[in-house]
């Protein structure tokens, strides 16, 4: 989204001939912004939710100035291949909508600013007691949450399905997460649930200088979980998806 900033742009530099066509109309220079103001505002460090609104290019003395060019054709619902997705599509997109807009119902024993998603939306999660010997999985090192695993065998049912569990049934089906973390962990979710032997590979975790070992703990190698490095430990099966 474009902040402000091309306000003060066009206010210090009418020799712009952009600039000009945002201060001077008669020069008929179009100049084309594009954005969904409710889901995409400009990023402002430690900035407020109305720092982010006023840093908007609609919150600019140039605003008025702009034809506004709304979108009236749902392209997905369109694009569905048939009938019942671009229902399913039309539904979701409503939803969406009425979450924009403030109508959606709102949950009030967690906020004014908390929803209610609706019950086809949510995978069910009961709520088991932890076991007396302290073995439950979401208490073991190193296991995986017993949510977590509900997830994936939503998600992934047909996973040990040939058939039907190829390239495209993984494209088709993807769980968004906040943490690289996360996303290891989601990995190894659905590594365990795939059939077959699984084969381990580790990463090289020592240095050549002997000198230089003090440098870099093992320990903390083993650890570092960041975007663009593989994990210490990649656990790798027949047919898992890259």
């Amino acid at each position: 989204m474009l902040t402000r900033f091309f306000e003060l742009c066009a206010s210090e530099a009418p020799e712009n001939q952009v600039a000009k066509s945002a201060l001077y109309p008669d020069i008929q220079k179009v100049f084309v912004l594009s954005g969904d103001f409710r889901q995409i505002l400009p990023v402002v460090v430690r900035g407020t939710p109305a720092q982010m609104i006023d840093a908007c290019h609609k919150s600019s003395t140039l605003w008025p100035k702009f034809q506004q060019l709304h979108l009236r054709e749902k392209m997905r619902v369109m694009s569905a291949q048939n009938e019942s997705t671009a229902t399913e599509l039309a539904e979701f997109l409503e939803f969406l909508l009425q979450v924009g807009e403030e109508r959606h119902e709102i949950n009030p024993a967690l906020g004014p600013n908390c929803i209610k998603i609706p019950k086809n939306m949510l995978i069910e999660n009961p709520v088991e007691e932890v076991s007396k010997d302290r073995e439950d999985e979401d208490i073991r090192s190193g296991a995986i949450p017993r949510g977590l695993t509900q997830i994936v065998d939503e998600m992934y049912a047909d996973i040990n399905n040939p058939e039907i569990a190829n390239d495209e049934y993984f494209a088709n089906r993807t769980i968004l997460t906040t943490t690289n973390a996360v996303v290891q962990r989601i990995n190894e979710a659905v590594t365990q649930r795939l059939e077959g032997v699984s084969q381990e590979y580790l990463s090289t975790d020592s240095v050549e200088e002997d000198k230089e070992v003090h440098f870099f703990e093992q320990k903390v190698l083993h650890t570092v979980n960041i975007n663009g490095i593989l994990p210490h430990k990649l656990t790798l099966k027949k047919a898992l998806p890259s």
